[in-house]
């Protein structure tokens, strides 16, 4: 669907990547997985910096959830959900 979706086969314990999307700012993203059911969900995150804790330490920066889908039968129906869900996915993409 995006311009910017990869298919991968990353596998994060018995969680398996299915789809990527970042935005065109590089500030969230839209993950499509696997379960170890069987079943898709799409998460999506955003990019994060906190001060730092510290004047010696550097900032901290990482992705952090912000929405997580029910469970679909398919990648396709997750991402079609994502993308109905997810206005910047519909404006960026």
């Amino acid at each position: 669907m995006g311009n910017q979706s990869a298919r991968k086969g990353v596998t994060a314990g018995k969680w398996k990547e299915i789809t990527r999307v970042v935005s065109q700012d590089g500030q969230r993203r839209m993950i499509v997985t696997l379960t170890p059911n069987n079943l898709f969900r799409f998460v999506e995150e955003k990019f994060v910096t906190e001060d730092a804790p510290a004047a010696s330490i550097a900032p901290i920066s990482y992705w952090s959830p912000s929405h997580m889908s029910g469970l679909y039968k398919s990648a396709e129906d997750a991402e079609r959900a994502a993308y109905m869900e997810l206005s910047w996915l519909r404006i960026s993409n």
